[in-house]
C-alpha cells in the first residue's frame, strides 16, 4: 500500500494542512481589520503559533510530500529548483540567455549587456532560501545556502524576517548568533521563494519581497518562485501572467516556466539591461488594458486568489466563506495538503 492509499497518513497530512490554512486565513483576516504591518508584527511575535507552523510544515514536506515524490520524482518542486539553477549556471543556460538578450536589445535599439555579466560563477552558487523551515538545498554540493525563516524548524536555518531584513554595502551577511540582521546588495546568485509569497497576507508585502530579491541578486541572478495552482489545470494562469508583468517592470525577465501537478514553477532572471524587461512589461500590459501601467498599480499585480475569496463576518471575526475543505477524493491528489491551495 502506498502512502497515498494509507488513510492514517492522509488523515495526519490533512490535520497538519488544516492548521496551516487556518493560520493563513486568520492572518489575512486580521489584515482586513487592521493595518497589515501591525497584523504582521503581531503574527511575528506569536511564538506558539510560529513554532507549531514550522513543525507542521516540516512534517508535511519531509514525511508526506517526500513520499509522494519518491513515487513521481518529476513532480518535485525542490528537484525543479535545483535542476533549473544547475542548468542555468553550469549547463549552458547563461550562454543561451546572452543570445536572447542580444536579440532583444537589437530589437529595441538598446546596447547589449557587457560580456562579464554572462560568465559562469567562480565560486559556489550563493542561494538564499526564503521561508525555509528545514534547509533542503544544503545537500546540493554546488550551492552555498543561506536558509531563513521567521520560525526555523532546524538549527541550520537562520532566524530572519525577509520583509524587515536590512540591505547593506558590506561584503558578507551580518549575522548575530542564529539571526541574520542584514544581507549585502547584489550578493546572491539565486533567491528561492518556494511557497513563500502565499504566506504573505497582502499584495504589497509580496511586491516588496520581490523588489528586495531583485536588490539582493547579482546581475543575471535567478529569482525562483514556486506557487500553488488549483487542481483545475490553468485556473491561476491570469495570476501568473499578472505576476510576470510586475516582475518584468522591476527588471526581471522570465527564464523558465513549468506547470507541475498543482504548482507553477517559475524562474526570473535579473537582466543586465533592465529596459528590455520594462518594455516587455508595457507590451504585455497593453494586451489587456487601455490605461498605462503606473507604479501605483504594480503592487496589486502580486495578488493571489485568497486575497478576495474569503469574506469576514465582522461581528464574529470568523470567515463566512472562502477556504474550502477537501473530500476523500481530493486526498488522493498530490499536493492536496498545500496550505495555500484553493479551488
Amino acid at each position: 500500500m502506498t502512502s497515498t492509499e494509507n488513510p492514517g497518513s492522509n488523515s495526519d497530512a490533512q490535520t497538519l494542512a488544516d492548521f496551516l490554512k487556518r493560520t493563513h486565513r486568520d492572518l489575512r483576516n486580521r489584515c482586513r481589520l487592521e493595518d497589515p504591518e501591525v497584523a504582521w508584527e503581531e503574527h511575528r511575535k506569536n511564538e506558539e503559533i510560529l513554532k507549531k507552523y514550522a513543525e507542521s510544515m516540516e512534517q508535511l514536506a519531509t514525511k508526506h510530500w517526500d513520499e509522494k515524490f519518491q513515487e513521481d520524482p518529476e513532480q518535485s518542486r525542490l528537484r525543479w529548483c535545483k535542476e533549473t539553477t544547475l542548468d542555468f549556471f553550469y549547463q549552458g543556460g547563461i550562454c543561451k540567455a546572452k543570445e536572447i538578450d542580444d536579440k532583444k536589445c537589437q530589437k529595441h535599439g538598446l546596447k547589449p549587456g557587457a560580456e562579464n555579466f554572462y560568465r559562469f560563477p567562480d565560486v559556489k552558487v550563493r542561494l538564499l532560501d526564503v521561508g525555509s523551515c528545514f534547509n533542503p538545498f544544503s545537500e546540493v554540493e554546488q550551492f552555498q545556502t543561506w536558509a531563513i525563516d521567521i520560525a526555523p524548524a532546524k538549527e541550520s536555518v537562520y532566524m530572519c524576517d525577509f520583509l524587515r531584513v536590512d540591505l547593506s554595502a558590506e561584503s558578507v551577511p551580518d549575522i548575530s548568533g542564529r539571526e541574520i540582521k542584514a544581507f549585502p546588495r547584489a550578493f546572491f546568485h539565486v533567491v528561492v521563494f518556494s511557497l513563500f509569497l502565499e504566506y504573505l497576507p497582502v499584495p504589497l508585502m509580496r511586491y516588496t519581497s520581490c523588489q528586495k530579491a531583485f536588490d539582493l541578486l547579482q546581475t543575471n541572478g535567478l529569482l525562483i518562485i514556486v506557487t500553488p495552482d488549483s487542481k483545475r489545470r490553468g485556473r491561476n494562469d491570469q495570476m501568473v501572467k499578472s505576476w510576470k508583468i510586475a516582475l518584468q517592470r522591476m527588471g526581471f525577465l522570465r527564464y523558465s516556466l513549468q506547470r507541475r501537478r498543482h504548482i507553477h514553477c517559475m524562474a526570473f532572471r535579473k537582466l543586465p539591461v533592465p529596459q528590455v524587461a520594462w518594455l516587455e512589461a508595457d507590451r504585455d500590459w497593453k494586451q489587456y488594458h487601455k490605461e498605462p501601467l503606473t507604479p501605483e498599480v504594480l503592487p496589486s499585480l502580486l495578488f493571489i486568489p485568497q486575497d478576495s475569496n474569503a469574506e469576514l463576518n465582522e461581528s464574529s471575526h470568523e470567515v463566512s466563506k472562502g477556504d474550502l475543505h477537501f473530500g476523500p477524493d481530493d486526498l488522493r491528489d498530490n499536493f492536496k495538503e498545500l496550505p495555500f491551495f484553493s479551488d
